[in-house]
Order: C-alpha cells, then structure tokens, then sequence
C-alpha cells in the first residue's frame, strides 16, 4: 500500500495535470470560437461568389457578349475557387482543434478528481502534523482565520439574498404605485356598482370602490417593502456593523411613513349625507388623497439604495473568496513544501 507520502507525490503530479488541460482546454476552445467566427465569415463569402458566378453564367448568346466578357467571369470563378479554398482550409483546422479538444477533455476526465484528492490528502498532513506537533501553530492560526472568513462569507451570501428579496419587493410596490395611478386616472369611467343611483352619485362610488381596493393592496405592498427593508439592513449589520452605517434604518427611505402618511390622508367624500353619501358610509368606502408621485419617488430611491448595496456585498464576497483561497495556498505551501514541483 502507497505510503501517505507517495500517494502525495501522485496526487501533486495530478493535481498539476489537472491544471495545464484545464488551461489548454480553455486556450483551445477560445481558439475554436474564433475559428468559427471565420469559418462563418467564408461560407458567406463563397455563397456570394458562387451567386456572383451563376449570374454570369446565365447571361447568354447576344446578352452575354453585351454585358459581360469572358475575362470576367473567369475572374469571378477564380475567386469562387480561392474562397473555397479558405473554407477547406477553415473546415480542416476545425476538425484539427476538435481531435485536439477531444484529446485534452479525455485526459480531463482522468484527473477530474485531483483537486478533492490533493485536499483529502493534505487534510490527512494537517491531522499527522496536529499529531506530531510539527507547524502546528501556523496551521492552527490558518485554520482560524479560514474559519472567520467562512462565516462572514455566509453572512454576506445571506445578505446579499435579502438585497434581491426586498428588490424584488420594490419592484411589486411599484407597480401597486402605477395601479394606484391608474385607478385614480380611471375612476371617472367606472359605472359598474349600483345602476339605481344616479348617473353620477353612481360614478362617485364605484370611484370610490376602485380605489379603496387599489390603496389598500397599495398599503400591504408597501408594508411589505418596510419588512424587507428592515430584513436587509439586518442582514447587512450582520456582515459588518460599522462598515455598513448606510444602512441604518433611520437612514433608510421611511416606507413606514408612507403608511402612516397614507392612514392619516382619509376623509370622507364631496357627498357626504346624501344617498351616496350614505351607502358610502355604510360601505365604509372612505375617500383618500395620497401622494402617488412621492411615494413612488421614495420607492425608487429605495430600490436604486438596494441594488447599490447588494452589488457591494457582491464585491465584498470576492474579495472573502481571494482571502479564503490564499489561506487554501498558505496552508498547502506548509503541508506540502515541495507543491509546485513534479
């Protein structure tokens, strides 16, 4: 059976090979897609020469001599042939980086598992070294440091989840803003409730209805954004509470004020102690005024705030994902001094 220390050797030299096909992989494919960008280029070409032949070719007996002469569609013959002659070429170079592709993907496939190998294996250093006391406090101090910056990659991954959340909440808050508009801007045209009323007694409350209904889903779409507004600057605190004083909820746009704004705008209609009055009353269909374009303003500004801000965290996660993978290098440059080496 392989000694721990051989089967590294194996793991490093497969590890390494891993490595040069995937570059060469990547090199040939880039290769492949330029070609293709030719190779598309010269079909077009030899199909334009080929019309441009044909169409000389058809020009016949007296019209032929008029309009054209031997020499030019010898001409355009010999470009038809050397645009051919490009596409053969392009279509042999072609099959060329295809084999080629085909051989890196098999030696690919044979060393697709190097990588968890070569962990597995410096896994088993680390927990010998742990043993036998050898670099033990640099692995420990490594193993601590990963740690940190695992957890505070989670909390940004989390964070940034709650940024995607409460945009997409924004964005249904929004539209319940446009509705809101529409209702308003349409009410007059809404004569479906109660045909025994008049004309515009009728108008006044199906107005009313409309909008009633169009504020109140209004009212729970911007509920709903606070929520998330709230949840993000949570999930943001977590990550960092100092770095992220941005996003203090004092600092946040107020949808809560909105809601409260909008709560304190109802009063009755024009036609209170009427009949429709009344029915109004007895329906309690209140009459409100609310600041559509404010609160659609606030709601943007809140959506552009938490688009800015998930796409920082997204920066931030990068930059964890360059550190823990430096740890990763650090920790394999102790384990395993002699890495970089066939």
């Amino acid at each position: 059976m392989p000694t721990l220390d051989e089967r590294l050797v194996e793991a490093r030299a497969a590890k390494r090979e891993q490595e040069r096909v995937a570059e060469r992989l990547a090199e040939a494919r880039a290769d492949r897609a330029k070609l293709d960008a030719q190779l598309a280029i010269a079909v077009e070409l030899v199909a334009s020469e080929a019309s441009d032949v044909a169409r000389l070719e058809g020009v016949g007996g007296f019209f032929r001599r008029l309009v054209t002469s031997r020499e030019d569609l010898t001409r355009e013959q010999k470009e038809l042939a050397s645009a051919k002659l490009r596409e053969e070429g392009l279509l042999e170079e072609q099959r060329a980086i295809d084999v080629d592709i085909a051989h890196l993907e098999e030696r690919a496939t044979r060393v697709r598992d190097a990588e968890s190998q070569y962990t597995a294996i410096l896994a088993e250093l680390e927990a010998k070294a742990a043993t036998d006391g050898t670099g033990a406090p640099q692995l420990k101090a490594i193993a601590e440091a990963e740690g940190r910056l695992r957890a505070a990659r989670r909390e940004v991954e989390e964070a940034i989840a709650a940024g995607r959340a409460a945009f997409d909440v924004l964005t249904v808050a929004n539209d319940a803003v446009a509705a809101s508009i529409a209702a308003r801007d349409g009410s007059n045209n809404n004569t479906s409730v109660l045909g025994m009323l008049g004309a515009s007694q009728m108008t006044q409350i199906a107005a009313d209805l409309s909008e009633h209904t169009v504020h109140e889903r209004l009212r729970s779409q911007i509920a709903a954004a606070q929520h998330a507004l709230s949840a993000f600057h949570r999930e943001c605190r977590d990550v960092d509470p100092r770095a992220m004083t941005g996003l203090e909820v004092t600092q946040l746009p107020s949808a809560l004020a909105m809601i409260i704004t909008d709560l304190g705008t109802w009063k009755w209609g024009q036609n209170q102690g009427s009949t429709a009055g009344m029915l109004a009353g007895d329906l309690l269909i209140p009459k409100t005024v609310v600041d559509f374009a404010g609160i659609g303003s606030q709601l943007a500004m809140a959506s552009t705030f938490v688009a800015s801000e998930t796409m920082s965290l997204r920066g931030r996660g990068e930059q964890l994902d360059k550190a823990i993978a430096a740890l990763a290098q650090q920790r394999a440059a102790l384990l395993d001094p002699q890495r970089d080496r066939l």
